[in-house]
């Protein structure tokens, strides 16, 4: 009892300190850049997914947004005080609340028709196709599902799993009606997002997107104080936000690119992993080494001269369904069919890399350490031969370490996929939606093509001068064009803050907050996208 009650005073006391703190950066003056309301545009931003750190982001986009005569609309699920006085401070604002836009007949309805809809589609295969006017219903609910049970599959005969799906489902069909009630209420010329993977966010972008909104989404770059955007469209909204949009990659075509800005990304990628840099938000290096070839080869038990391929794992219940389209049904069952193949290979030792983030993720969550591939694995395969092993989450290697070592990767669309083949190393994908199909990675469209390429994985060779080019542009084009720093703002993590309402926050820098000209560079290109992804000046100086 004591305990929850010095938790809750510390509480209002961070939030008041906080607002504080808050308010003081901004002057009167900021408040007077909104302009008329007439023939004003709508800019609507979803607070659906957000915390007090992007909250505080957002409010920071409206300086830019009132500039350019966008009314401000933020949507949130409930009334929140501080959240809403987050954005009150910077100016006028209009709050609307999801709540208000589901009706009780609404939960009736949806109600009797969520068990239908399950019974029709008893695999995750056929719930995960399930849309409705071109809203995906079922892989919003199965992706909310496996992230709230912290599991890699659906079992259909399971209860708690269905008791689950059916929540999610009850959801996504109520959010679904009530986001398109919002969105003709509203009829916004803008929005945007921080997060649209998870219902109703996922339900308000589906929607948006049929009736031609301007969609964007920005999320944090993979290296601290930057920032990463995507306008989105129906064609495009399968793609993950880090990705590089078709219409950007024939503009890549023409970046100038020598052998210093090749030497450049080797260096930049090393001393990321080396620095501890590399989505250091997830401390996805923290308390980690890099140790040489050999000594990674003797830590892993490789034989010198064995070839070495690594199943870089994913984490088997984040994000699963979001991006792109996969040949397995989910992350879990690709991991265990490529284990079963990599058993069936002999000629290379195989690594099934833990993801780091577990560890992260189990911190965040308040859950114990869980790996799941290992208690999966034990399930569905049991022991695993010599020749395929496991390197655990908390293990001390650094993922540089394997860089100068393994001969192969293999993941569905992670990071790890893009940064290999700058060395030459030859990746494996299993799904789309990121950066594959740009010619520097290995694609199969089906499982059959996947498995035989696994079988003949040993004999694949080097990339060649234009596959490593290739990809060493697409990784430059991420980090150096779609990587905005923010110079008005910056976004502080503390990761062992986890009772904290600050786990993450925002803070101005009063020395570049007279002018905020990073915000209107962002907001510039919001309300008129020429390209799908913004990128950087830095960047269109490298353009022939």
């Amino acid at each position: 009892m004591l305990r929850k009650i010095i938790l809750k005073l510390t509480f209002y006391f961070e939030i008041i300190l906080d607002f504080l703190n808050w308010t003081s950066y901004f002057q009167k003056k900021h408040l007077l850049f909104q302009k008329s309301f007439d023939n004003h545009q709508i800019a609507l931003i979803s607070n659906l997914h957000s915390n007090i750190a992007s909250s505080k982001v957002d409010a920071i986009f409206t300086i830019g947004l009132r500039k350019k005569n966008h009314k401000i609309v933020v949507l949130l699920n409930k009334k929140n005080i501080y959240t809403q006085l987050i954005y009150v401070i910077l100016g006028k604002v209009e709050f609307i609340y999801l709540e208000d836009f589901i009706f009780p007949e609404d939960y009736k309805i949806s109600k009797k028709r969520v068990k239908k809809i399950i019974s029709q589609n008893k695999n995750t295969r056929s719930l995960f196709n399930y849309e409705e006017n071109n809203v995906r219903l079922g892989r919003n609910a199965l992706s909310s599902t496996l992230r709230k049970l912290r599991i890699g599959s659906l079992n259909f005969e399971n209860q708690q799993h269905i008791k689950e799906i059916e929540k999610n489902l009850l959801l996504s069909l109520n959010s679904k009606v009530a986001t398109e009630r919002i969105l003709n209420y509203i009829k916004p010329n803008l929005l945007i997002f921080i997060e649209r993977g998870y219902s109703p966010s996922g339900e308000l972008f589906d929607n948006a997107l049929n009736m031609g909104i301007n969609v964007i989404q920005y999320l944090s770059g993979p290296e601290n104080n930057n920032l990463i955007f995507k306008s989105y469209n129906s064609k495009n909204k399968n793609d993950h936000p880090i990705s590089i949009g078709k219409d950007t990659m024939k503009v890549l075509n023409n970046l100038k690119f020598d052998s210093q800005d090749q030497k450049k990304i080797i260096d930049k990628i090393k001393s990321n992993y080396e620095d501890g840099k590399w989505f250091n938000r997830q401390q996805l290096q923290l308390g980690k080494l890099i140790f040489s070839p050999d000594e990674t080869r003797k830590l892993l038990k490789v034989e010198k001269g064995r070839k070495v391929a690594v199943i870089f794992s994913h984490i088997l219940y984040d994000a699963t369904f979001f991006y792109g389209n996969n040949i397995f049904e989910d992350y879990e069952k690709w991991l265990i069919e490529t284990i079963k193949f990599a058993i069936d290979n002999t000629n290379l030792d195989w690594i099934i890399k833990v993801h780091p983030v577990n560890v992260w993720r189990s911190k965040m969550d308040k859950k114990p350490l869980e790996q799941l591939e290992l208690i999966s694995v034990k399930k569905h395969i049991g022991s695993l031969p010599s020749h395929v092993r496991f390197l655990h989450a908390d293990s001390k290697v650094n993922t540089y370490s394997l860089f100068n070592l393994i001969d192969y990767g293999l993941t569905v669309r992670g990071t790890i996929g893009m940064e290999l083949p700058c060395w030459g190393i030859p990746v494996v994908t299993a799904g789309t939606g990121r950066y594959s199909g740009n010619g520097f990675t290995i694609d199969p469209d089906d499982i059959k093509t996947y498995q035989q390429t696994l079988e003949n994985i040993h004999n694949l060779s080097k990339l060649s001068k234009e596959e490593i080019l290739r990809a060493q542009k697409y990784v430059y084009a991420v980090l150096y064009g779609k990587q905005i720093k923010t110079n008005s703002f910056k976004i502080v993590n503390y990761p062992n803050k986890e009772n904290s309402n600050f786990q993450s926050n925002t803070f101005v820098d009063r020395r570049f907050s007279n002018n905020f000209l990073d915000v209107d560079y962002i907001t510039d290109w919001m309300v008129n996208p020429i390209n799908s992804d913004l990128m950087s000046e830095i960047f269109f100086k490298k353009l022939i």
